[in-house]
């Protein structure tokens, strides 16, 4: 009897860790183990912001936080396959299926994660990027761009616009920075106020200007020199950066069914992670319709729940492990010097910058993530 084939759809903060712990446990005598990416290396996502940046860290982040799979499966136990999958297919009255690559290779599952995570606008973007060299060449155009600017707008006050103008900061105490946000707060309102204001505190005593209660559409325009606001503000701008947040990356999911997104385009879950009506397919990371703030944070309990469960159907049994979420938490780094966060448990706990850069700020736990990853 030929082997099955176990699949890892997407490379990055849930998958691979996934496939990662997979190989520890798969039967191997029965089951081939496939990690299929986009790209050819791990990225660590909380380290790309600033490598956006023309920081002194910048040659130590391009070493350590573009982490090669080549150590990846523990005892080489499962392979890498590289490429661009257009659709994801399933074998007629059959709960197996196939993932058709653009190339025309084929990779056939009998149990299928999809950890395809968020779409990006603005330097995160360049996470779609597959070879390295091309990925490193898109980040000098951003650090190079935001080298020449005088004014930097940054639309949206979430994590990634907060700690890209941290960084930006410190490498250009002297460049005007502006953030839109179109809350009266940064963030969201799912973090409490003393939060969001501590932010507002923390950020503007290092000369970085909030608008809030409004936004900007589209890019700046070709030698453009400001940009207006849908409230009418006018705001000086060289380069104007969106980090809006992602978007779930699901479109191969539409196939499968009508019903398996919800209205916001997130895959409908079961308890066990599992996609809504399919017995044999997981979801994992920024992609579930979970209601948690999406954070990679949160998916070592993704990676927990989904190999137990994958683990149990191979073995013949039946999924047991249930996701049950966790508090919410944030870090916030600005720049390698400075930061908030905020524990929600208890009566909801503050940090102040001390424990922040300790834990963060300094490494962005690169070296945490590329042991975890047996690099």
């Amino acid at each position: 009897m030929s082997k099955q084939n176990v699949v890892v759809l997407g490379g990055g903060g849930s998958g691979a860790h996934i496939a990662r712990a997979l190989s520890a446990k798969l039967d191997q005598s029965r089951f081939n183990l496939v990690l299929v990416t986009l790209a050819d290396r791990y990225v660590h996502m909380p380290a790309l912001v600033r490598l956006t940046v023309d920081t002194p860290d910048t040659k130590y982040l391009e070493e350590n936080a573009l982490i090669s799979y080549d150590h990846l499966f523990i005892g080489g136990k499962g392979t890498v396959k590289v490429g661009k999958v257009v659709s994801i297919d399933r074998d007629e009255g059959q709960s197996s299926g196939v993932l058709k690559l653009e190339d025309g290779d084929t990779v056939p599952y009998a149990f299928l994660v999809v950890a395809t995570g968020s779409k990006w606008e603005g330097p995160l973007s360049e996470l779609n990027v597959s070879n390295t060299e091309g990925f490193k060449a898109s980040l000098k155009a951003w650090r190079d761009k935001f080298a020449k600017a005088n004014d930097i707008v940054i639309v949206g006050a979430g994590p990634v616009g907060l700690e890209l103008s941290g960084e930006l900061r410190d490498t250009y105490p002297s460049k005007n920075i502006t953030i839109v946000h179109n809350q009266e707060l940064p963030l969201s309102d799912i973090y409490p106020d003393k939060l969001r204001k501590g932010i507002v505190k923390g950020w503007a005593a290092r000369n970085i200007q909030f608008v809030f209660s409004d936004s900007i559409e589209g890019d700046l325009a070709d030698g453009a020199t400001t940009v207006t606001t849908r409230n009418g503000k006018t705001i000086t701008a060289d380069v104007l950066v969106s980090a809006r947040g992602g978007r779930p990356n699901t479109e191969l999911l539409q196939r499968l069914g009508s019903d398996v997104l919800d209205e916001n385009g997130r895959a409908r879950i079961d308890q066990y992670l599992r996609l809504a009506n399919f017995t044999n397919i997981f979801v994992a990371g920024d992609i579930t319709n979970y209601k948690e703030v999406k954070q990679v944070a949160k998916y070592p309990g993704h990676v927990s729940v989904i190999t137990s469960n994958i683990l149990s159907l191979t073995n013949g049994g039946q999924p047991k492990s249930a996701y049950k979420g966790t508090f919410e938490a944030v870090l916030l780094s600005n720049g390698k010097a400075s930061g908030i966060g905020y524990l929600g448990k208890l009566w909801g706990l503050m940090f102040g910058k001390t424990l922040v850069v300790m834990a963060k700020s300094k490494d962005l736990f690169v070296s945490r993530t590329r042991g975890l990853l047996g690099a």
